[in-house]
This record gives C-alpha cells, structure tokens and sequence, in this order.
C-alpha cells in the first residue's frame, strides 16, 4: 500500500473518531396511524404506528394538543415537554407505541423523528387527529318541588303556583305550565308560568269553579338556547290538590235566617 492510500485511511478514520458531520441524516418515517386528519380516536389507547427507518435504532414520539406547539422544547440536546397535560412524548425502539390518556373531542397533532447514535436525527413527520366525544344522552328536566299557594281558598280568589326543576345537562329549562280542574271532572286549565330564578318558575292565577279538591300537575322543556330548538319536554308530574269553598251567602230575614247549602242552621233568638 502506497503513502497516498495509507493517508487517505488516516483522514477517514480520524473523520469518524472525532464526530466528523455527516452529509446526510436518516430519512423521516412515514406515519400510519392515526391517519392525518383521524376522527373518533381513543382518548387512551391510539396504537400510533409509523414505518421503519433504515440506520435508526430510536424514535421520538410526540403528541401536542392544538395551540400548544411551544410546550414541547428540543435544544441543547434536550427533548421533553414543559406541559405534561397539554404535551406528551415517549422513546421507543420499535415502530408504534400504545398512546397517552387525552382529552375528549380535542384535535392533536402526533410527530415522529428517527434517530441513532451513529447517524444524525431525521427531521420530525407530523399528522393530526380528533379524539371522540362519548356522547351522553340528553335527559329531561326533572320537577324538584312544585307548590300552590294558599292550598285552600274561597272560588273566584287566587293561587300562586311554583314550580323548581334540574336538568342533568344544565340546559335552558323553558316551556314550564301548569294544569288544574276540580277531581272528577275531565277539561284541565293550563297556564304558562314565568321564569323567576335558576330553575324555578311561577304565575298567579285566579281559580273560578264549584267547590271541592283541585289537582294540579306541572312539565317542563329543555333546549340549548332559551328559543332553541326544544330537547325535551317532561311528562305531567305527579298529582297535587288544593281545595276551592263555595262563598256563602246568608239569606232569610232577621228573625229567622239560614245559609244556603250545603251547611244549614237557625239563629235562635233567647
């Protein structure tokens, strides 16, 4: 071997045992799954998955909620995430990893770099892809407590019914009546109470009719917004009474008088 061929093998070897750049880096890995622009991924368990890189002996991953890019730092040879609910980031060796615990119905972007000790880093591939939203069912309002007020007055005076509700999804409560007619009777009055408070609703409406015990039921709606579309609307409640008395009317003359039905009786004059 000549001088030039035995010098040529010197600069090599001490090109490689001082860390000498390379011209070229691993290629970037090709992303799998999730697909760019996945919906309806888990919230714990993705399955990310990319492809294998030639020369590489580890991979980066990282998952970045949207808008949080600057919560995952790489410099100076570091890589973690200074916001660990906002930014997640893992090593592996192998080409896929199980996932991170996310948030529902939240778009993530999801890159991964290739490396190696012996072989510059690739550059980062990246995708993006929305988590599921479990959807909860939409339930009615339900009646905490409804009241009428007096439960006892003479016909042709007035009640004041009051009703308070809750609804699982603290939507607008909207739509709140209610009805009443004298027990044994078939045609209900329905009114329309008006909002007062949180959930509670009231109105005051003047009861005309023979006497006797009176029942009264409430419902509700729901709905997004207070003129929205409505959700729900509730059944009749269960039955309450309040009792309505005839007036009376006092008749005859001053020597002898009696009152009219049902209750009779005399004066006696001593």
């Amino acid at each position: 071997m000549n001088i030039k061929n035995i010098l040529l093998l010197l600069v090599i070897f001490i090109s490689f045992s001082c860390g000498t750049a390379y011209s070229e880096t691993l290629s970037k890995p090709v992303l799998y799954n999730p697909a760019n622009a996945a919906e309806d991924i888990s919230t714990s368990s993705q399955n990310f998955r990319w492809s294998s890189v030639t020369g590489a002996t580890v991979y980066r991953i990282v998952v970045l909620e949207d808008g949080h890019y600057a919560d995952f730092v790489d410099e100076d040879g570091e890589s973690y995430c200074k916001n660990t609910t906002t930014c997640f980031t893992e090593t592996t060796s192998s080409t896929s990893y199980s996932g991170f615990t996310l948030k529902e119905g939240t778009k993530y972007f999801w890159s991964v770099r290739a490396g190696s000790p012996d072989i510059p880093a690739s550059e980062f591939s990246a995708a993006y892809f929305v988590t599921k939203t479990t959807l909860v069912e939409n339930k009615p309002p339900t009646l905490v407590k409804g009241s009428a007020t007096p439960n006892s007055i003479t016909s042709g005076e007035q009640v004041t019914f009051e009703s308070t509700w809750d609804d699982p999804e603290n939507k607008y409560i909207v739509d709140v009546q209610v009805r009443f007619r004298r027990q044994g009777t078939t045609s209900w009055q329905t009114k329309t109470l008006s909002f007062v408070s949180g959930y509670t609703f009231k109105g005051t409406y003047t009861v005309s009719g023979s006497e006797g015990s009176y029942e009264y039921q409430f419902r509700a709606s729901d709905a997004d917004t207070s003129s929205g579309t409505r959700t729900n609307t509730t059944s009749w409640s269960s039955t309450s009474n309040f009792t309505v008395t005839a007036h009376r009317r006092l008749v005859g003359n001053a020597m002898f008088r009696k009152y009219s039905e049902p209750e009779i009786f005399k004066i006696s004059i001593s």
